[in-house]
């Protein structure tokens, strides 16, 4: 086989494996160097210049020198590989997530809000599309208030969305990102109460009626008696919540109380199947 081929080759000294790190290394030089196209010259002093592309210069450039060629293009290489590896929003998004879990400063399930959030809000935007360093304020606003116009935000939504930009920006100011102060730029950001989904819904669209729950507890007493019809009824007695209810044991009575002490999440692992 090709690897087997390989291996002898290479145990037997007939490829040289030196030399083929050294050729990758002058391939890798010559893409980056390739990428440059402004002018090189070397100046009247002997040092060797260029200018190299710069957003924040007032022309677009900036002036870059060294006193040989060689410690030119190594400037020249570091600015584009530099700019190859500059991240796009969800990049920073995964690495402040990962991190806050990795921390212990948030659970899984929050993790996979998060996530769940995110995918909402920016898979479909503009603003993903941009690296990150090309994220100004004005596009920052642009995506927030299109996003609350578009995909019909309540102002809850809109906190869930905030969360994720703060966390992001502030994350990405420490790693050097980004020149946004979020704290600042939220604080004057200017959102109308207007602007936000308003959805109202009567009492009995949200709660069972005294009505409601004597049917059911009827049915269920007409039902074989079971767990699961024994903790609907215990559910409307004392008002537990789905995760309460599943976690309860033999235990948690005593003395004639019944005490909450644990609930159930709900968690995707590395594998991406949800966990309870």
């Amino acid at each position: 086989s090709e690897k087997e081929i390989l291996n002898y080759a290479l145990s037997n000294g007939i490829i040289d494996i030196t030399h083929i790190q050294q050729q990758i290394e002058m391939n890798e030089r010559e893409k980056y160097l390739k990428m440059h196209e402004n002018k090189v010259w070397q100046a009247s002093d002997g040092k060797w210049k260029t200018h190299l592309p710069d957003d924040m210069a007032c022309d677009g450039r900036r002036m870059i020198k060294a006193k040989d060629r060689k410690a030119l293009d190594d400037k020249i290489i570091k600015h584009y590989k530099a700019l190859e590896n500059e991240p796009y929003i969800d990049m920073v998004f995964n690495d402040w997530n990962n991190q806050r879990l990795s921390y212990g400063e948030i659970e899984k399930q929050t993790y996979d809000r998060y996530q769940t959030d995110f995918k909402r809000f920016f898979n479909d935007s503009k603003i993903i599309k941009t690296k990150f360093r090309y994220i100004d304020e004005d596009m920052l606003e642009d995506f927030i208030k299109s996003t609350i116009r578009d995909k019909k935000l309540t102002a809850k939504a809109w906190g869930n969305l905030r969360i994720l930009i703060r966390g992001i920006f502030k994350y990405a100011k420490k790693k050097g990102y980004t020149q946004i102060s979020i704290t600042e730029f939220l604080g004057d950001l200017d959102l109308s109460n207007r602007a936000f989904e308003k959805r109202y819904f009567a009492d009995e669209e949200q709660v069972f009626t005294d009505k409601e729950i004597d049917m059911i507890v009827d049915y269920i007493n007409n039902e074989t008696i079971s767990i699961l019809n024994l903790g609907i009824i215990l559910a409307f007695q004392v008002g537990l919540r789905r995760g309460e209810l599943s976690t309860l044991k033999y235990s948690d009575i005593k003395d004639g109380l019944l005490r909450i002490r644990r609930t159930e999440i709900k968690f995707k692992d590395e594998n991406g199947h949800t966990t309870h």
